[in-house]
């Protein structure tokens, strides 16, 4: 699960691990959180979090426009 490309905000990392690092996350409630949520978009830290895959399977999702939503 930790080398899954995942999206920060408008930013795509390739894996948890990075965004983590990247992110100042901790890794273990970042991995958690996105666990409770099965990838399904979540707030953390105060930032969108999207699994990559799940982005790709709703096409009708817009990112972009929920980001600058909650900011």
């Amino acid at each position: 699960m930790i080398h899954v490309p995942v999206w920060v905000d408008t930013h795509c990392y390739p894996s948890l691990f990075e965004a983590a690092i990247d992110n100042e996350f901790s890794l273990s409630n970042f991995l958690k959180k996105i666990k409770q949520n099965s990838g399904a978009p979540v707030k953390y830290s105060g930032h969108t979090v999207i699994l990559d895959s799940w982005l790709k399977s709703h096409p009708e999702y817009d990112l972009e426009s929920d980001t600058r939503r909650n900011r």
